[in-house]
């Protein structure tokens, strides 16, 4: 069975999410430790479900934040301690960095924003499938 053109730009952007998540966990993955019930770093199939970190993208139509339709990207951290403001908002600026990298790299043809609001961050721009 062949995968609708949806399909295959949500497997994207779930690459660049995933490359993200690998990179957060390369640097911040040992300095806190999990929840109990959260499974070390890779030992799942899909890196959202394991490890320190969650990276998730849900499409939004957009009216409340102005930007039009787009994905909210969330950046969860699933510590058992609670993270310091100081490393939560280092994290959340590598999250921006690598993701705009990796938006680049992985969508080389469309011209993609990403705006960070607070915890969490906007993607908008061309989406056309």
């Amino acid at each position: 069975m062949s995968l609708s053109v949806l399909e295959i730009w949500e497997e994207r952007l779930s690459r660049v999410l995933s490359h993200v998540d690998v990179a957060l966990e390369e640097r911040f993955g040992s300095k806190y430790p999990l929840r109990r019930n959260r499974p070390l770093h890779g030992s799942t199939a899909n890196s959202k479900y394991s490890g320190l970190f969650s990276m998730e993208a849900k499409f939004s139509l957009g009216y409340t934040s102005g930007s039009g339709p787009g994905y909210i990207i969330q950046m969860r951290t699933l510590s058992a301690v609670p993270i310091s403001e100081e490393d939560r908002q280092l994290m959340l600026e590598d999250a921006e960095d690598l993701l705009k990298e990796a938006l680049k790299e992985e969508f080389p043809e469309k011209d993609l924003y990403l705006d960070r609001q607070e915890d969490v961050f906007l993607l908008s721009g061309d989406l056309s499938l």
